[in-house]
């Protein structure tokens, strides 16, 4: 409340930064800390998408990231950027090869030879000096249908989403049935998972499935992630879900999965997920080999079957990316992404139906 009398005076950057931290503070992954302050936690946060933006447009480039982190976080100026020569030796880090592809990617069509270095000494030069124009050159380059002129960076609505965050303090906030939200996920993966419907069964009973899982009681170290799960499904499918709902709901379904494979587990065979070694943790690579289902998804050749292989490649590089997906993305972003993970978690689901059964 006391951030919200004078959050209009933030910049619209930090405002963005702000609304996640505080998501983070109220879902319990984040807690503050005695002596920070809200403008220490918008510092970290931003450090940490710049950190992820650098690497980006370096795998995009090869512009040496170090040295552009380093010139970066000096709030460079267009008088004061190349001090020392600085921007000059940076810009001939970037290779020609790809830089060129990467224009092409971001105005839509492919650049002369001769122009390739001074086009992307342009836009390198953009990246460093507008946080804005950052943005909408990431955007043109991971978006197949978005070019720098039609990139468009989204300002959230203040009130809009302090009115979310209120709300979500409230019980039944979400106004959302537990049919609605089964709906929603059965639209979604009657078209994902339609290429092998027949060797699943019908998909209204592994969404119900799911949800069975979700609720049944096994151990309390496991029984756990169904709030969160529920929590998740609430602020995706309930009405007038924000950006920032969606992006709550995308890092619980992705943090979470690894557990819900544990408890999903625990329940066909009454005992938890070993580790390869006695004494030792259960990883990821354990859980996930504990699945005839996903462990085989490599090597079936088939190619619905390797897009399955392909998301949970997607959901294991999510799950170790501490911020999950960037506070930048647009809600299309977001629902591919939502797209995927919910998918595998029915597709875990539905073929682990006759074990459970069993």
């Amino acid at each position: 409340q006391e951030l919200h009398k004078t959050f209009a005076s933030l910049p619209q950057k930090d405002q963005r930064t702000a609304i996640l931290i505080l998501h983070d503070i109220q879902r319990g992954d984040l807690r503050p800390e005695a002596g920070k302050t809200i403008q220490d936690y918008i510092n970290e946060y931003q450090l940490q998408e710049l950190h992820k933006q650098i690497l980006i447009l370096s795998e995009a480039t090869g512009v040496n990231i170090s040295m552009l982190q380093q010139i970066i976080v000096s709030c460079p100026t267009e008088e004061n950027l190349d001090d020392f020569n600085r921007f000059a030796e940076l810009r001939l880090t970037l290779d020609p090869s790809k830089t060129r592809v990467f224009i092409a990617k971001v105005e839509g069509e492919e650049p002369k030879a001769r122009l390739v270095m001074a086009k992307g000494g342009k836009l390198l030069k953009d990246f460093i000096l507008d946080p804005e124009q950052r943005e909408k050159i990431l955007a043109a380059y991971l978006n197949d249908d978005v070019t720098l002129d039609t990139a468009v960076v989204k300002h959230i609505d203040v009130e809009e989403e302090f009115d979310h965050l209120e709300n979500d303090n409230k019980e039944n906030d979400s106004n959302v049935s537990i049919a609605e939200i089964k709906n929603g996920i059965l639209g979604i993966v009657s078209t994902t998972l339609s290429g092998i419907s027949r060797y699943l069964p019908p998909k209204e009973i592994v969404v119900d499935t799911l949800f069975n899982i979700i609720d049944k009681e096994s151990i309390e170290t496991l029984d756990g992630v169904g709030v969160f799960l529920h929590r998740a499904f609430e602020n995706l499918y309930k009405e007038k879900s924000s950006i920032i709902d969606k992006s709550v709901a995308f890092n619980l379904l992705v943090t979470k999965f690894e557990a819900y494979l544990k408890k999903l587990y625990y329940i066909i065979h009454g005992e938890e997920v070993p580790p390869q070694n006695e004494g030792e943790d259960v990883t990821w690579a354990n859980v996930i080999h504990a699945f005839s289902c996903l462990w085989g998804l490599k090597n079936n050749p088939k190619p619905t079957y390797q897009q399955l292989y392909q998301y949970l490649i997607l959901i294991k590089g999510w799950r170790n990316d501490e911020s999950h997906i960037s506070p930048t993305a647009s809600d299309q972003e977001l629902k591919a992404a939502l797209d995927i993970v919910i998918t595998m978690y029915c597709f875990a689901t539905g073929a682990s139906i006759e074990d459970l059964n069993d």
